[in-house]
C-alpha cells in the first residue's frame, strides 16, 4: 500500500467507526438532546421549555482563543512583511496575555454586584495609592519587562486545543443534558444510559446569580436539584443565560396556570 494512502484511509476508518458507534448507541435506546427536543416540539400541550447542558469552562476563553489566532497572523506578518517588521513580538504577546488574564478573572471570579463593587473600589484605591506614593513608574517598568515571545505556530496550537475542548463539551452535551417543560423534566446522563423522565415538581432549577462576570459575557450556572436524595445535583455552565432565565420563568408561569385550573365536577 502506498504510504500516501495511509492517512486518508485512517480518516475513513475513524468516520466509519464513529458512525457504527452512533448506530449502536441509538439501537440501545439512547436519546440525544435533539431527539428529545423533537418530541417536545411535536407535543401540542407544551408551549414553554428550557434546554441546558454543561459547557466546558474553556468556552469562556473564546476571546483569548480568537486573540491567539489574530496574534498568530500578526506574528507571521512581522516575520514576512517589511512594513510589519518593526512591530515588537513581545508587545503582541503582552496584549494577548492581558486578554487571558481578563478571561481568568471571568472564569474564576464569583462576584455579585456587592462583591464586584467592593473589588472595583479596592482596585481604584490601590491605583490612587500607587500614584500618590510615586510607585507608578517602577511598576510600569516592571510590567514592561514581562515579555511573551510565542511563535505563530504556538498561538495556533493554543487556539486549536481550546476549540477542540469546546467542541468536545458540545458533543458531550448531545447526550448529557436537562430539558425542562411544564409537564416533565428529561435528564440525559450520558450515551450509555437512557434519559430519565421526572415530574416537574420532582426537581428544583435555580440560576446561580453570584457569577456576575460570567453573566456579563452571556454565561451562567444552572443548578438542578432533585427531591430524591439518591440523585446528585447537576450543575451546568450554560450560554444565553438571560434567555434561559426568561424561558425558565415562562415554564414556571405555565405550571402555575395549569395548577390553577380546577377541573369541573361532574353533575350528580
Amino acid at each position: 500500500m502506498p504510504s500516501e494512502w495511509i492517512l486518508p484511509l485512517a480518516g475513513v476508518l475513524v468516520i466509519v467507526a464513529g458512525c457504527l458507534a452512533a448506530w449502536i448507541l441509538l439501537r440501545r435506546g439512547t436519546q440525544t438532546r435533539f431527539a428529545v427536543m423533537r418530541r417536545v416540539h411535536a407535543d401540542p400541550e407544551v408551549a414553554e421549555w428550557v434546554v441546558a447542558f454543561d459547557w466546558t469552562g474553556k468556552v469562556l476563553y473564546i476571546p483569548s482563543l480568537v486573540a491567539a489566532i489574530a496574534a498568530a497572523g500578526v506574528t507571521w506578518a512581522v516575520g514576512h512583511s517589511e512594513s510589519m517588521s518593526r512591530v515588537p513580538v513581545a508587545a503582541i504577546g503582552g496584549a494577548w496575555l492581558a486578554i487571558v488574564v481578563l478571561n481568568v478573572l471571568i472564569e474564576e471570579g464569583r462576584f455579585g454586584w456587592k462583591g464586584l463593587t467592593a473589588l472595583t473600589g479596592v482596585v481604584l484605591l490601590a491605583l490612587l495609592w500607587i500614584s500618590a506614593s510615586g510607585l507608578s513608574k517602577p511598576l510600569a517598568r516592571g510590567l514592561s519587562a514581562i515579555e511573551v515571545n510565542l511563535s505563530a505556530g504556538a498561538y495556533l496550537t493554543i487556539a486549536a486545543v481550546g476549540f477542540v475542548a469546546i467542541a468536545g463539551s458540545w458533543v458531550r452535551g448531545v447526550f448529557t443534558y436537562v430539558v425542562v417543560t411544564p409537564k416533565r423534566v428529561v435528564v440525559g446522563r450520558g450515551p450509555l444510559t437512557k434519559p430519565e423522565e421526572l415530574p416537574f415538581d420532582a426537581v428544583t432549577i435555580e440560576i446561580d446569580r453570584h457569577d456576575l462576570l460570567k453573566r456579563l459575557v452571556g454565561f451562567g450556572r444552572a443548578v438542578v436539584s432533585f427531591k430524591d436524595a439518591s440523585h446528585p445535583p447537576i450543575v451546568c455552565l450554560t450560554g444565553r443565560i438571560a434567555t434561559k432565565v426568561a424561558m425558565l420563568k415562562a415554564v414556571r408561569r405555565q405550571v402555575e396556570r395549569d395548577a390553577a385550573i380546577v377541573p369541573a365536577r361532574p353533575a350528580e
